[in-house]
């Protein structure tokens, strides 16, 4: 009879063992993965910003439905950004679109998105989040927000 309450001893504190040595592993990889990850998201190294189109951070073109939206950001920082959340917001309603164009550091881009005027009303106020790392980690502490936006005039419809 001993035996037996001995063998169930011996399964119990196998079980109790393992699990402990996986519980460990399991939060030791947790807390590696999570540092790395943490590297990976820091945007102390992202600097991005909007030149001016003319008077306008932001010009426009387009029909009384739909807009052709374009702008110019710089990446003045150290790392290279790979894309942006851009948040447009209308009288109505908002519109999200996310764009992976890579940008260098020290390189200027164009960008251009359509905005639906006929179901946001017209655009106040636009929000860019740039995106960085291979995780694409959103950059929200680097956000740039502009109202300055306007109709594009003969110069700016240009890519330079």
């Amino acid at each position: 009879m001993f035996s037996k309450r001995g063998e169930v001893g011996e399964i119990i504190a196998t079980i109790v063992i393992f699990s402990l040595i996986l519980s460990l592993g399991v939060a030791g990889t947790t807390k590696i993965l999570s540092k790395k990850f943490r590297e990976y998201a820091d945007c102390g190294n992202v600097n991005l910003k909007i030149e001016k189109s003319g008077n306008y951070d932001v010009c426009y073109v387009g029909t009384a439905t739909n807009l052709g939206l374009k702008f110019k950001l710089k990446n003045s920082g150290e790392e290279e950004i790979k894309g942006v959340i851009v948040n447009m917001m209308g009288t109505r309603d908002t519109q999200k679109e996310i764009l992976y164009e890579k940008i260098s550091a020290g390189v200027q881009s164009v960008m251009e998105i359509s905005y639906d005027k006929l179901r946001n009303g017209d655009i106040n106020e636009m929000y860019v989040v740039p995106l960085h790392s291979f995780i694409n980690a959103s950059c929200y502490d680097k956000i740039i927000v502009t109202n300055n936006i306007g109709k594009c005039s003969g110069g700016n419809n240009s890519k330079t």
